[in-house]
């Protein structure tokens, strides 16, 4: 992965090769760019293809929380600068935590540092965009443990964490984080024809959905671009993508907290709302997602 290799959205051309340390590993893996997802918002998503030893599928997504190419960094609006990435801007930063995490200097950092009357230092708006990047890397990884029951079902598959070693090394002062996650070919919501939308399909959707929260999670994103179905020109499964922007419950998080946060984050009407608004027709939500949210309840 030469500093030429990637384009200035964070895209790879075909057939570049990847090299990934996966977490509890020693060796390192390389995959080869089929295509990227493009257009990027807050993590890099690849179409990769594994070396033939390795015990994976023929094609796997690659996920990178890469902070370089943050769609935050450029504002929709002109009121806001832009925040373009720099190797020394990401340097200091990098040398920063380093020294937090030796003991050396405290943690001193606070959002309210980049809004000061004074333009903030580059350092600390990378800083900002790193801890960002690394939440929803959390998040998500954290969120695919606790729905293990669920993968490969009404989830993806996730095949592991790492990250995506830069090269030359120095060309970058961070390794970005990385999941591996089934890659399934299929429609989504949005571009589906509604007629291949059968009840078989969205009712046990709606009831994973409705479970989410039983395992300490929410979406935060339903949407019609995070709904899949597979295989395209037949279905037969539908499944929720993308919990980047997923919330996770804290071990000492009261039971009203986060049933006021489940029911404000309101998975499960968005999820009615995108179905409805893309069928045309008024769900029955309730009573689709009754039997499995009480089964899940059971099992943990």
């Amino acid at each position: 992965m030469s500093p030429a290799a990637q384009a200035e959205d964070g895209s790879f051309p075909t057939d570049c090769p990847l090299t990934v340390r996966l977490d509890g590993v020693t060796d390192s893996a390389t995959f080869y760019v089929i295509r990227s997802f493009l257009p990027f918002t807050k993590a890099q998503v690849y179409l990769v293809r594994p070396e033939p030893k390795a015990d994976l599928p023929s094609r796997v997504v690659l996920k990178v929380y890469d902070p370089r190419f943050l769609d935050d960094r450029y504002p929709a609006t002109d009121r806001v600068p832009n925040r373009p990435w720099t190797l020394h801007a990401e340097s200091a930063a990098a040398q920063k935590r380093a020294q937090v995490a030796s003991g050396k200097v405290d943690d001193d950092f606070h959002i309210d540092l980049l809004y000061d009357e004074e333009e903030a230092d580059p350092s600390l708006w990378e800083e900002h965009f790193f801890r960002l990047m690394m939440e929803c890397f959390e998040s998500e990884l954290e969120a695919y443990k606790r729905l293990k029951d669920m993968q490969g079902r009404t989830i993806p598959k996730l095949y592991g964490a790492g990250r995506l070693l830069p090269k030359p090394p120095d060309s970058r002062a961070i390794e970005p984080r990385a999941l591996l996650i089934e890659y399934i070919p299929g429609v989504l919501l949005s571009d589906i024809d509604p007629t291949l939308v059968r009840p078989e399909l969205y009712k046990p959707l709606i009831a994973a959905v409705a479970a989410l929260s039983k395992h300490g999670v929410f979406h935060d994103d339903v949407n019609q671009n995070n709904i899949l179905f597979t295989p395209a020109q037949a279905p037969n499964r539908a499944v929720l993508i993308d919990f980047g922007c997923a919330a996770l419950r804290d071990a000492e998080e009261p039971d009203e907290e986060w049933d006021q946060a489940v029911q404000f984050a309101n998975d499960v009407g968005r999820l009615r709302l995108s179905l409805e608004q893309k069928l045309g027709i008024k769900l029955d939500v309730d009573q689709a997602a009754a039997p499995a949210a009480s089964s899940d309840a059971k099992a943990d």
